[in-house]
């Protein structure tokens, strides 16, 4: 008979290599193509590897100019090193979110082992490993993608530091700084957990700096931490600072501080909260923003069916939270017990009042909540389990979990995200430049997205950052021209000598201007001017 702890190791081992298995297989093709984002990320990964530089012209900056509006940076540094190792492409540029991915659910199972138990922990463990929120954007490499995961380990090892040994709040406080440089709403989500933290668990807090149980080691690990954490900041703190109007930018040969096109912190205002609030309510609830590649229309971001569980789970540790404010007098034993019980309330609160501040509601602007929603649904199943006292009802939501992770399967394998710039552009673009012997113009910005170019074509980060031409916008610029290429989104801007790349829809409208249009494939055409 298999013991118990041995069975409890093969069942973590199992869902760790379904988790790698569904993040790792076919990553360079699915999703097909190039997200936008991701490729300029890969873009400026690839500059900074080979000149020093981004495609504004920073050297190391600790936030990208990007589109104008900015960039995180933490994922295209770490690219840099495997791209060294294995070469610049798409399959190697998704590594870094994958293997953070696969990670990441380990610590989240280390996570609710070390508060609740090893059961819930499995199954939770589980449940983020068939997430279709978590699969689908650990499957490409967005800057905003990677913060939820840092964050989860860096609380992981926070609890870890106060609980088992105190050497593991340094590499919290690591994984919290690359947080940091991943995703700009942690600036304030971040320092609001921690404040928080230190409220609730300040009797933890003072017992380890103070204690002579504790010894030098806790002291000095708790310092470092705040040192640590404190000294990654600061460079995010000097950018406020410069895109504020406090201060020049600064540029130097090791790194930059970069003054942004468009500084977008008029986005977080008081007055948004009531409108976001409920965009955001609805956005759990339905599971889904009506963009295609961050969650799944058909079974929703974490299950359709996890929706009441979700809300159950929170109101009832948030019941369970009240009680404990309004004991009088000492911790109570079920508080010392639990200890750190309530750590993803504080990640619950502390993000959702972000969010809230945030005019922009979507899948990928809240994805500080998506490890919470998913931790709740599973908390709120379980303990509906504990109610019901019925052996049927955990067996029957797994078979829900597994029902609708192979719907998701299937439809994600087989339906394609139209955001992605695929091989169907290459395609257009080898044609085009064939046909106008390099010079090619394509007409409407968004049909092949500047960084897709960059990306394709790799040129000079240096030469591009001094050539390119922009427009429009200044939180979201689009190239005009830059070496053979060039844009136009207007019909008037349309020459008769030019070749162009467009979409089928506008077939007819080039054949009335007197081009001949010619398809490549279903989605493009190339249109040029008759011969003689």
């Amino acid at each position: 008979m298999i013991k118990k702890e041995k069975l409890q190791r093969y069942m973590i081992f199992f869902i760790m290599l379904l988790a790698s298995a569904v993040r790792l297989i076919g990553l360079s093709k699915l999703p097909a193509g190039v997200l936008p984002d991701e490729a300029y990320g890969a873009y400026n990964a690839w500059g900074l590897m080979t000149e020093g530089m981004d495609s504004r012209g920073y050297c190391f900056p600790v936030y990208f100019v990007a589109w104008g509006s900015g960039m995180s940076v933490s994922y295209s540094y770490l690219a840099i090193p495997l791209f060294r190792l294995f070469g610049s492409s798409i399959l190697v540029y998704r590594l870094p979110q994958a293997i953070l991915g696969i990670l990441s659910i380990y610590a989240f199972y280390r996570l609710i082992k070390e508060l609740w138990g090893v059961h819930l922990g499995l199954l939770a463990a589980f449940a983020l490993t068939i997430n279709p929120w978590h699969i689908m954007n650990t499957r490409f490499g967005l800057d905003a993608n990677m913060a939820p995961g840092m964050f989860l380990l860096g609380l992981l090892f926070l609890v870890l530091g106060f609980s088992k040994k105190s050497r593991y709040l340094i590499v919290s406080a690591v994984f919290f700084g690359l947080t940091l440089y991943s995703y700009a709403l942690t600036w304030l989500m971040l320092p609001l957990f921690l404040l928080l933290y230190m409220l609730c668990y300040r009797g933890r807090i003072i017992a380890l700096f103070l204690s002579d149980k504790a010894g030098k080691r806790g002291k000095l690990a708790l310092a470092g931490f705040m040192v640590l954490l404190s000294l990654l900041a600061l460079p995010l703190l000097l950018f406020v600072a410069v895109n504020m109007g406090w201060m020049d930018e600064l540029r130097t040969a090791y790194f930059s501080i970069p003054r942004l096109q468009s500084f977008r912190g008029e986005e977080l205002d008081l007055a948004h909260i009531g409108e976001s609030a409920s965009e955001l309510f609805r956005i759990l609830m339905v599971q889904y923003d009506g963009v295609g590649y961050t969650s799944s229309q058909i079974v929703g971001a974490y299950y359709l069916f996890t929706s009441p569980f979700m809300l159950i789970g929170l109101c009832s540790q948030i019941w369970s939270a009240c009680r404990m404010v309004w004991k009088k007098g000492k911790e109570s034993k079920a508080a010392v017990e639990n200890g750190f019980q309530y750590m993803m309330l504080l990640w619950t609160i502390s993000a959702l009042l972000v969010c809230m501040l945030n005019e922009r509601i979507s899948t990928i602007h809240i994805n500080m909540l998506h490890i919470p929603a998913v931790f709740y649904g599973v908390y709120g199943i379980w303990r509906t389990a504990e109610l019901v006292r019925g052996r049927w009802f955990l067996p029957l939501c797994l078979l829900a979990w597994g029902l609708s992770f192979g719907i998701f399967l299937k439809d994600y394998i087989t339906v394609p995200s139209g955001y992605f710039v695929d091989e169907r552009a290459d395609e257009a673009l080898k044609r085009a430049q064939e046909l106008s012997g390099g010079q090619v113009t394509i007409f409407d910005y968004t049909i092949i997205k500047y960084s897709y170019l960059l990306w394709r074509d790799k040129p000079s980060v240096s030469d591009y950052a001094q050539n390119a031409v922009y427009e429009g916008d200044a939180a979201w610029e689009e190239l005009v021209a830059y070496g053979n290429y060039r844009y136009v989104s207007r019909l008037e801007d349309v020459t008769e000598d030019g070749v162009y790349i467009l979409l089928f829809n506008y077939e007819d409208t080039f054949t009335e201007m007197g081009f001949l249009v010619e398809p490549v494939n279903d989605r493009y055409c190339i249109a040029y001017p008759w011969e003689g």
